[in-house]
């Protein structure tokens, strides 16, 4: 029969979507999904030169920016593919286990399949910041921030 890892010993990475998603309750999320193991990435993908007003913020909150340039138009999608990369990137090079994935839009899909393919943990958190995934609630019941709308 095999085991189950121990909560505890669980390494996450949490990947922002900030374009999408923001920072608010950001920190909230960090509480709650914390109890299912130990963060060790946090990262935010945006162009932080339209969003400097923030660096206060991540640095307070121990967030990595990752910076992406916009070049015209084009380039909407660059946090997703940035993002995206990063995450198969971990996959295999790290000791990843558990993937937050904070977005509010569904371009992860493919992603969030490849991962769990691969045995992984993931978890979506998105605008609403209702948290699901595979095997979340086995970890914790729902939960949600009260002082959020929710959809």
């Amino acid at each position: 029969m095999a085991t189950r890892e121990p909560i505890a010993e669980r390494q996450l990475a949490v990947l922002i979507d900030f374009e999408n998603t923001g920072l608010k309750s950001i920190q909230w999320l960090f509480d709650q999904v914390s109890d299912i193991g130990r963060i060790i990435i946090k990262r935010a993908y945006a162009d932080w030169s339209v969003a400097s007003d923030k660096r206060d913020q991540l640095l307070e909150l121990g967030i990595e920016p990752v910076h992406l340039f916009r070049s015209g138009g084009g380039s909407k999608n660059s946090s997703d593919i940035r993002l995206a990369i990063d995450a198969v990137e971990l996959l295999h090079q790290s000791p990843v286990d558990t993937f937050v994935i904070v977005s509010s839009d569904s371009d992860f899909v493919p992603l969030v399949s490849k991962l769990r393919a691969a045995g992984k943990t993931v978890i979506e958190a998105g605008e609403s910041w209702q948290i699901g995934g595979e095997n979340f609630r086995e970890y914790k019941s729902q939960i949600r921030d009260p002082n959020l709308r929710q959809n």
